[in-house]
């Protein structure tokens, strides 16, 4: 929909049998736009393909002002997906496990801290292949001498 930035990041699977879409400006708190207004939140869009059309598997929301969407990792198999959220100058990474039907947060989320007046924020997201290792960039760390998580 428009001025959702829907695509703005893009992950398919090693096989191609799933893809992740990020949609940072998506304002609502359901996939077709039709629920609660969150400005900001964005949305992450998981999709299975289907034969030869995509289908909606899970829809992520973020709250108002996250921007989720803009930072995803993906892993080979599809089964993993971490997404990234802002939240108050702080940048907090989530992982899920996305496997048969359903969509559940694996562990704590990561946060990016604050040292002295600098805030976090997690550029980059990276997940391994198999899925079970996380890692995230807290540039601004420290005075910005960073740090990765």
């Amino acid at each position: 929909s428009f001025g959702t930035e829907f695509g703005s990041t893009v992950i398919l699977t090693s096989d191609g049998s799933r893809m992740a879409v990020g949609a940072p400006n998506h304002d609502y708190d359901s996939a077709d736009g039709s629920g609660t207004l969150n400005e900001g939140g964005g949305a992450v869009f998981l999709y299975d393909l289907d034969g030869a059309d995509w289908s909606l598997h899970s829809f992520f929301f973020g709250e108002q002002g996250e921007h989720i969407g803009s930072r995803l990792a993906l892993s080979k198999d599809g089964s993993t997906l971490a997404i990234r959220r802002n939240s108050t100058g702080e940048a907090y990474l989530e992982v899920f496990d996305v496997t048969g039907g359903t969509a559940s947060q694996v562990g704590s989320s990561l946060v990016c801290d604050k040292r002295n007046a600098e805030l976090g924020h997690g550029e980059s997201v990276a997940l391994s292949a198999d899925g079970s290792r996380v890692a995230m960039s807290c540039e601004a760390y420290f005075n910005n001498r960073g740090k990765v998580q």
